[in-house]
């Protein structure tokens, strides 16, 4: 208000946006499935989130000096990620689903993936100095790709998708891409 106890043109417009419990409903507009676009973005930074956890946890897997013992880790850690982004944006998860999206995804690029990550496992054999290279090749290995994996489904879900219905072949040429860019 001004001091005649008007209010000002610009204070109209901001008070025109809230309710009269003072909720500024443009962040209720509802999406197509519903929800407010708060929700939406409040789901969408804890997806994210979710994700940068498993990445880290992804990494360390990678970090087990006993060759596919890491492996193990690492898709464990996967899997996990999946699962709970299922839980988060509410969509059934298929563990044997979830397993043969990750390997379509790997064997999409087998040739780099196997290259890297073999090397990086023959490396964590060779006492010392193998160890280390090894344990970064795989932990560097790990980061880009749970990273990538994760942005994807979370673009799938946020589109309304579940892990039963993506399309590994589909997302594969995005899939690259989007490493590629992970890893530099």
């Amino acid at each position: 208000m001004d001091k005649q106890g008007e209010t000002a043109p610009h204070m109209e417009r901001d008070a025109s946006a809230r309710g009269e419990d003072g909720v500024d409903i443009r962040a209720e507009v509802l999406s197509p499935t519903g929800e407010t676009e708060g929700g939406r973005a409040s789901r969408l930074g804890q997806a994210q989130a979710l994700v940068a956890r498993k990445v880290n946890w992804a990494t360390l897997g990678g970090a087990v000096p006993v060759p596919f013992l890491d492996a193990a880790a690492i898709s464990g850690v996967q899997l996990s990620m999946l699962a709970d982004l299922s839980a988060l944006y509410e969509r059934p998860f298929d563990e044997n689903a979830a397993r043969a999206i990750v390997s379509s995804l790997v064997g999409g690029f087998a040739p780099y993936a196997a290259g890297v990550g073999l090397g990086g496992l023959v490396a964590k054999a060779v006492p010392l100095l193998g160890v280390g290279v090894g344990v970064a090749t795989v932990s560097l290995l790990a980061r880009a790709f749970t990273r990538v994996l994760g942005h994807l489904f979370i673009v799938h879900f946020e589109s309304g998708g579940a892990v039963l219905d993506f399309d590994p072949d589909a997302m594969r040429t995005h899939f690259k891409r989007e490493f590629e860019r992970a890893k530099a």
